[in-house]
């Protein structure tokens, strides 16, 4: 499969890989006029004029999922549609669960951070039967293993059969990216307020350890529609698979 590229070049992509030309980074080269026209051109490859689309999010702490987020917020809503971020971060703090050091990320407390997922989406779901119309919702979580994954996926398969979802995976391993991150990340999250930075800082790289430990990246045998975004490429790649109709992936 080939793409021509905005100076007319046509460049060959892998098979079974799509290239959409939404850029995520801050000094993206097309109009915003353009931006809404690839990502709309992109959403009807992947998604078949759903009722409601849900872009959950996929990656480590400090890795720019809710600066994506965000981003796709507003323009969205520039488009005119209805749209709602739904934070797990924020729901854990909302529930007095916000000041607790890295070992609160690890395995063994991994069914705490479930559970306080799983609110989210229950929330997120409501919103979305709520919305008349399509809507939006962007699940802003690390969404870090595949269970968890499979849980949104039946979650909206079994009570928003009209919905589709994709995945979006920030992927960043560019270290001076990754510090300024960490930096932003401590200097404004209500989980580190009123805390010394070093300290901080020394409490979110080990919390992201804890993670690190369970994540796993996105891949084609989950058999879900899902965009890669990463640092050092300069367009998101997509994966068009679509999960069995019947498929019992709990």
């Amino acid at each position: 499969m080939a793409e021509r590229s905005a100076s007319g070049a046509v460049a060959a992509t892998p098979a079974g890989v799509t290239k959409i030309g939404v850029r995520v980074d801050q000094d993206a080269a097309c109009s915003t006029a353009e931006i809404a026209r690839d990502l709309h051109i992109s959403r009807h490859r992947l998604t078949p004029a759903p009722n409601c689309i849900v872009l959950a999010m996929v990656g480590l702490p400090a890795r720019g999922k809710s600066f994506i987020s965000k981003k796709l917020e507003r323009l969205l809503q520039w488009r005119g549609m209805a749209v709602r971020i739904f934070n797990v971060g924020e729901r854990r703090r909302a529930l007095g669960q916000g000041r607790h050091d890295a070992t609160f990320f690890s395995e063994a407390n991994r069914s705490t951070r479930e559970a306080i997922a799983t609110g989210t989406l229950d929330e997120m779901v409501e919103w979305l039967r709520s919305e008349p119309g399509k809507a939006v919702a962007i699940f802003d979580a690390t969404n870090s293993h595949i269970s968890r994954r499979r849980i949104v996926s039946q979650a909206l398969r079994e009570q928003l059969p009209g919905a589709s979802l994709v995945f979006v995976e920030s992927i960043c391993d560019d270290e001076a990216t990754i510090e300024h991150n960490l930096l932003q990340k401590v200097r404004n999250s209500p989980d580190y307020r009123q805390m010394d930075e070093a300290a901080a800082l020394a409490d979110l790289k080990k919390r992201i350890d804890e993670y690190q430990t369970q994540y796993e990246t996105l891949t084609t045998q989950e058999e879900q529609p899902y965009i890669k975004a990463s640092a050092r490429t300069p367009a998101p790649r997509a994966n068009r698979s679509r999960p069995p109709r019947h498929a019992d992936v709990g």
